[in-house]
């Protein structure tokens, strides 16, 4: 215990010494040597382009004459429009606002059946 505190004693009787670095100066140091670094980063990755990109152009390689296939757009079956479909009511809407829809009386409502068994 006794030693405790005389440990205490002997660290409270310290002073810290006076520093000569300016923090202003060590912040400013810092960053500019962190622009420097990503800087030379940059300045790298430009470089390994630069290269690759003469290698490629004086030595093309095979594979740059690689004929692709041609992509032939699937074929869709035709959609019969009726003047009933949602498209053509769908404009009428857009061009001429609600009133353009057909009173619900006049439309003839269908079940939709995908499997034919009604």
């Amino acid at each position: 215990m006794e030693s405790e505190n005389e440990f205490e004693e002997r660290l409270r009787s310290l002073i810290p010494a006076r520093s000569s670095a300016d923090p202003i100066a060590a912040a400013f140091e810092a960053g500019s040597r962190s622009a420097r670094r990503r800087t030379r980063i940059w300045q790298m990755t430009s470089l390994a382009a630069a290269l690759l990109a003469g290698i490629q152009l004086l030595h093309p390689a095979e594979f740059s004459h690689v004929r692709l296939p041609l992509v032939q757009p699937a074929q869709t079956a035709a959609i019969s429009l009726t003047d009933e479909s949602e498209l053509p009511m769908a404009r009428a809407v857009l061009d001429h606002g609600i009133d353009a829809l057909p009173s619900p009386q006049a439309m003839t409502i269908r079940k939709s059946d995908p499997t034919n068994s009604l």
